[in-house]
């Protein structure tokens, strides 16, 4: 009798553990769905708010800007215009073209392309080298944009200082062309292109815009389960 009583007590026991922990399950299932429901919305909000911020760094340096239906695309300058040479930071380019006597262009106090002894062996440094790295080209040119003009110049590197235009010319302030960048909506999911290379920058996204107003940028994004952000960039 009291080995059987031991294993009715057992069973009693089980039995009332199980709906105990059934009653309790429910409510730390429930907080824990809260916790994920919230955790995602804080990423997905801290994700917008990056995009935005990677957004308006671009639009800063924006030359010729092109606007469509949830698509923006421009034209990138090189605004990294200082180089490390001998453990010194140098600058890379003045930002202003001149016309010597013998009717040469050049661009003073620039550091286009020159040879320095690295390690034991000559290495050519420089922004047209750095260029070249970044974006697989072998060619010797750089392109220029002319503040006053408003206009894009191909030119050949000579040296630290010397240029050789292809076409036309022109003399005056300028600044150093990147590369070419875009950002477009495609399937919820908005992309940007450099380099001719597709990266996601955000997802689940509803609609994506960017409108010039005089010398502002007005972002908008709207993204699924949030409402829609907007962010004004001064040029």
């Amino acid at each position: 009798m009291k080995k059987a009583f031991s294993l009715f007590e057992s069973i009693m026991a089980l039995s009332v553990f199980v709906i105990v922990l059934l009653i309790i399950s429910k409510p730390v299932l429930n907080m824990n769905h809260f916790y994920n429901k919230h955790k995602d919305l804080s990423q997905n909000i801290m994700n917008l708010n990056l995009s935005l911020l990677f957004i308006d760094k671009i639009l800063k340096k924006c030359i010729n800007s092109k606007f469509f239906t949830n698509s923006f695309s421009c034209t990138l300058s090189d605004d990294d215009i200082l180089l490390l040479r001998k453990n010194q930071l140098l600058i890379a380019y003045s930002g202003i073209i001149l016309k010597d006597e013998n009717s040469s262009f050049y661009s003073p106090k620039s550091n286009f392309s020159y040879e320095e002894v690295v390690d034991g062996k000559k290495t050519k440094l420089g922004i047209l080298e750095n260029q070249k790295d970044l974006h697989g080209r072998k060619d010797n040119t750089l392109r220029l944009f002319s503040l006053e003009e408003k206009k894009e110049y191909k030119v050949e590197i000579l040296d630290k200082e010397k240029i050789s235009f292809a076409n036309d010319s022109f003399s005056g302030f300028y600044k150093v062309i990147d590369s070419e960048i875009s950002l477009f909506l495609n399937d919820k999911t908005l992309f940007y292109k450099y380099n001719n290379i597709d990266s996601i920058l955000l997802e689940n996204v509803k609609d994506f815009s960017i409108e010039r107003e005089k010398d502002t940028f007005k972002i908008r994004i709207c993204q699924e389960n949030l409402d829609c952000v907007y962010k004004w960039s001064a040029l």
